[in-house]
Order: structure tokens, then sequence, then C-alpha cells
């Protein structure tokens, strides 16, 4: 396979039957990556029983072929549809695929960033991630007290897991929204982290949350317009947020701002998820859901194909913190 994909000077279909048949999960995802790496970009068409090869292939289209009675039906499986990738799932007998095979994992605040980081990476920057996978935590709201926080949690539940014999790889780092947290809390929590874990593990990206880096009029109006079946401007959703994230008394709205915010700090400190649930419910005549992971995707690869220096201090901050785990992680080896 490797022959065929480096030596074509031209792209080629290249048809793979299941890979995972004599490769190990660790080099499947090794290997997935190295096809996309490629400047010749080739079309590959992949049959597999394996959820691992589903992950790490990130597939442009999915077609599932089931036997019922005596005939084989092809059904496309639309990747947005939660249900529908569950039935896939299903049919595999997946259980927590996303991180077999694994030598580490990259935990971040959710599925959008799990999703966008790896997308940021591999477009914007030359990092090689290979078996590190991005993984988020999710669904911790409902064990947070007043005592505790998602931080706190996080580190508590990985070191459990990790404290004995656990199929879980060893934790990479740890990657969270800024949001409101002052200069002084965000340095305790490191301390802590690596108190805990016994390392560098713990960042906060630049702005409030990801979403801030979301709010550019051409990207919104491409996906909204899509989403929507209506024609929505780059201008007008420019006006919206003019009109709208200020008061009649030009003061910053406290719907979007903890604080007042001055000159460059808007993009940081404005709250980009209420901001985009907002627009996608206010400025179509048709209110419209904002679904955080499928558009927060949307966006992203908008900004990539067309306006990629907006995700440039996203892109340096992830390229300069995980070579800093990376380079840490290999003197740790080299000590051992």
């Amino acid at each position: 396979m490797l022959y065929v994909v480096v030596t074509s000077d031209t792209p080629r279909v290249i048809i793979i039957d299941e890979p995972q048949s004599f490769l190990h999960p660790g080099a499947i995802r090794k290997l997935f990556n190295i096809f996309r790496q490629q400047e010749i970009k080739h079309q590959y068409i992949v049959t597999t029983h394996s959820p691992v090869v589903i992950a790490a292939a990130d597939p442009d289209n999915i077609l599932m072929v089931r036997k019922e009675g005596s005939e084989s039906v092809v059904k496309v499986i639309d990747k947005s549809e939660k249900q529908q990738m569950e039935q896939v799932l299903r049919d595999v007998g997946a259980s927590l695929s996303d991180v077999f095979g694994a030598d580490y994992i990259l935990w971040v605040e959710g599925p959008t960033e799990a999703k966008c980081y790896p997308l940021i990476l591999e477009r914007l920057t030359d990092k090689s991630l290979f078996s590190t996978v991005f993984h988020s935590i999710v669904n911790t709201g409902d064990l947070l007290t007043k005592s505790n926080n998602r931080h706190d949690l996080a580190i508590g539940v990985y070191s459990q897991l990790t404290s004995g014999v656990a199929l879980v790889p060893p934790a990479f780092g740890f990657l969270f929204d800024r949001e409101n947290l002052t200069d002084e809390k965000i340095d305790d929590l490191k301390r802590r982290a690596k108190k805990s874990v016994g390392k560098d593990c713990m960042a906060f990206i630049p702005r409030m949350m990801y979403e801030n880096y979301l709010l550019h009029p051409g990207a919104i109006s491409h996906v909204l317009s899509e989403y929507s079946g209506e024609t929505i401007s780059p201008d007008s959703v420019q006006n919206w947020l003019d009109n709208n994230l200020r008061s009649d008394d030009g003061t910053y709205n406290s719907n979007y701002f903890s604080e007042q915010p001055s000159g460059e700090e808007f993009l940081g400190i404005v709250h980009g998820a209420n901001v985009l649930n907002e627009l996608f419910e206010k400025l179509p005549e048709t209110p419209h859901e904002y679904k955080k992971v499928i558009h927060g995707e949307q966006l992203t690869l908008w900004l990539l194909n067309h306006a990629p220096e907006e995700l440039k201090e996203i892109s340096d901050f992830l390229n300069n913190t995980i070579a800093q785990w990376q380079n840490a992680e290999r003197w740790r080896k080299f000590a051992e």
C-alpha cells in the first residue's frame, strides 16, 4: 500500500480490503495519517468491519452494506446524524473504539475541539501526531458540585483510571477553554494537575472558548445559508454583530460579555457560543438551532479553506503547546 501511495506521481483510486486484518490498531492510525500527508491526493475506497479503521480514516462518505434476506443492501450513512453513526458502531461491535490503539490521548474540552483541533494542526502546521488521539471530556456537568470543577474532575478521573492496570492510554495533556479564569486560577490548576499526574499536562487556549475563533462573517454566512436554505450575506452577519453585541448606550451587551472589553480584547472575552446560538436563532427568517459539533466543524473547514489566518493564533498555540509536551515526553523516556 505504501509503495503505491508514495511512488505514484498522479492521483489514483486505491482500494483497500480489511486493512485491520494484519495491522495493529496503532499501525492503522499511523497508516491513514501517512495517506493524508501525501502531496498527491488519491481516492481511497476501504472495506472494513473495524470501528478503528472508520475512526482513523475519517471518511467523506460511509456506505453500509447489510444482508437483508438473500440480498445485500447498500445504505448511505449521514455522519452528522448521531443515530445513524450509532447504528454503524453497533453493527461492527464498537465500544470506546476511538481510543483503542492509541499511544496517548490528548484530552480536550468537548467533541467540537476533538474534531477541529486535529484539522487545524494537519492543515496549518507540520505537527505529526500519529498515534496520539484527541478525545473530549464530555458529560461532566452532571458530576460537578460546588466543591469541584471539571478541571479537577478530569484529572481525578484520569488518575484513578491509570492508577492500576487499565486499557486507557496515558494522557498526553489536557486542553481547556480559558472561560473567565484568572491567570492566578490557571496557574493554580496547572500546579495541581502537575502534582496529580507527575508532569506539566494542562493548558488553556488564549481566548474564552474555541467558538471565539469562529466568529467570522464570511464563515457564518456560508454555513448558515446552507443550513437555513436562505441567502445570508457576510454583511448581514456583520450588521447583526454590530447591532447586538453593543447596547444602546454604547457598552457591550452583558449577554455576551462578563466584563467590558477594550480594543483587541473583544474576540478574547466574548461568549462565542452564546453569539453563535443567537445568530442561528434570530438572523434567518426561520429560527434554526446551532449544532455545536456539526456547525463548529463546518465553520472551521471554511476558515481553513478561505481565511486560515483567522486560525493562526489557535494554530500556533496548539503547535507550541504540543511541541513542549512532546519534548518533555521524549526526555522522560530517555531518562527511563
